[in-house]
């Protein structure tokens, strides 16, 4: 995944090397996080009462906040 997004930001010639390296790096980690609280959870074989998906609000800000940490290098670049 950082490979792909390494890809990206050189094709847009965004320098890392700063601070700001780490933006992207937070990113995926909310992705993976969401990922897991409302898709990944479901898929093993345990089966507990308090398995919830997130709501559809936090999904969406968290899902917003990643986008903007994902932009935010390019922007400040």
């Amino acid at each position: 995944m950082w490979g792909a997004v390494q890809l990206i930001y050189s094709t847009l010639q965004t320098n890392m090397d700063h601070d700001i390296g780490w933006f992207p790096g937070i990113a995926i980690y909310i992705i993976l996080f969401i990922l897991y609280r409302n898709k990944l959870q479901f898929s093993g074989f345990y089966e507990g009462p308090n398995q919830k998906t997130l709501p559809k609000k936090v999904t969406l800000v968290l899902m917003a906040c990643s986008l903007l940490l994902f932009i935010l290098p390019t922007i400040i670049q």
